[in-house]
């Protein structure tokens, strides 16, 4: 069962791809996923699980285009939820860009399709009879996300004003390393006492190593052992990263052979 979501949590997540088989055999293998498609109604939408967990969804974008005209590309999508889809959207068209204000995905719910001010692209979803991913925080799901912002400060006015976000901004990081703030705290109590968990980070990327200096999200999944994933990874044609330490883990970047980047994080 999945979990209740409060607003501007990461909910659901999915893989648009221009390869849907080298996708399905590379994410099988690496994951162990497993892949229900919902049929032509659905527009062949897969529904993703891991060992019974429900994880997101996957879809082909072969031949789809963007609002702005070019080819969508292979990627990861994020959606954050929202009890009040319309409000969202109003407030996201004063501070961002809205390309869709709602499109229906039958009796799951409805979302809309947004950028924030430093032009990371994200969707915001008001669940009917889906409510989301689950959360079992094992090998092959998600165990965390972060919005990398080249612009952190209108990136953080954003969510704070569009998704209610209570944003704590770490004072504690070494010097010399990116801005990094969470949605909700660490400890799980904000400073006037509020019970707030930390749910997704937010990094300021105009910071980081070049490579990684776009506006984007980034989701993490989790794996019981990072060297032999990696290792699978690069078998298969991926591309990889060098691997960082945090207080959570070893992680490490992966491209997938289709074009769809990620993060590993060792659990």
């Amino acid at each position: 069962m999945s979990p209740q979501y409060r607003t501007g949590a990461p909910c659901w997540l999915d893989l648009g791809t221009r390869d849907l088989n080298g996708s399905l055999d590379f994410y099988r293998e690496l994951f162990g996923w497993e892949f229900n498609d919902l049929g032509a109604e659905m527009n062949h939408y897969h529904l993703i699980t891991a060992d019974g967990s429900t994880v997101g969804g996957l879809m082909d974008v072969s031949g789809m285009t963007c609002p702005e005209g070019g080819e969508i590309p292979t990627r990861f999508d994020v959606y954050l939820h929202t009890d009040d889809l319309a409000s969202t959207v109003a407030r996201a068209r004063e501070r961002g860009t809205v390309y869709i204000d709602n499109d229906q995905a039958g009796d799951a719910g409805s979302m809309s399709v947004m950028a924030d001010p430093s032009g990371a692209g994200l969707n915001a979803w008001q669940p009917n009879q889906m409510t989301g991913f689950e959360l079992p925080l094992t090998h092959g799901t998600p165990v965390w996300f972060e919005c990398r912002s080249t612009d952190f400060d209108a990136s953080a006015d954003f969510y704070r004003e569009v998704f209610d976000w209570s944003v704590v901004e770490m004072d504690s990081a070494p010097e010399g390393t990116p801005r990094y703030a969470t949605n909700g705290s660490v400890t799980g109590t904000l400073p006037d006492g509020t019970q707030c968990e930390a749910v997704c980070g937010l990094v300021d990327a105009a910071a980081m190593p070049p490579e990684f200096q776009e506006s984007t999200w980034s989701i993490f999944f989790g794996t019981k052992d990072l060297d032999a994933s990696l290792e699978t990874a690069n078998r298969l044609g991926a591309t990889t990263g060098e691997v960082g330490q945090s207080p959570f883990g070893r992680f490490c970047q992966v491209t997938d052979p289709q074009g769809a980047a990620f993060m590993l994080n060792e659990l």
